[in-house]
């Protein structure tokens, strides 16, 4: 697995002072899957620019949630709807698909699903 410290380091050396401001967040893009886009281009629709944001890292999180205000930028319809735990009890949020990169690192993109209504990654 690789590590990425980058965006914690000032002058080449780990600042935990940068921590405190931004809390464990790691730089983002959401984006249309290439499936999707592919299809959008076949019928003539404009592909949406990904988004850029921060993505709050939780070990304990057992899906991946998008901002809803994301979603809605790019456009994409939701799939299907699922049910999930949040502290406030259960909810039922739609699923969308979307990419998610990690600009500046050797992470592989994930080709995920999003639940919209959850404030996961933020806009820079």
């Amino acid at each position: 697995m690789p590590v990425y410290n980058y965006y914690y380091l000032v002058d080449g050396k780990f600042n935990p002072g940068t921590l405190t401001v931004h809390g464990p967040t790691i730089p983002v893009q959401v984006d249309v899957p290439s499936a999707l886009a592919q299809a959008m281009n076949v019928t003539g629709q404009q592909i949406p620019q990904g988004i850029p944001g921060r993505a709050l890292i939780d070990t304990g999180a057992s899906i991946t949630a998008v901002d809803a205000g994301i979603i809605s930028q790019l456009g994409v319809p939701p799939v299907s709807r699922a049910r999930v735990l949040t502290p406030s009890g259960e909810a039922e949020q739609d699923v969308f698909p979307a990419t998610i990169s990690f600009p500046g690192t050797p992470s592989q993109e994930l080709n995920s699903l999003g639940w919209s209504g959850v404030n996961f990654v933020s806009k820079v």
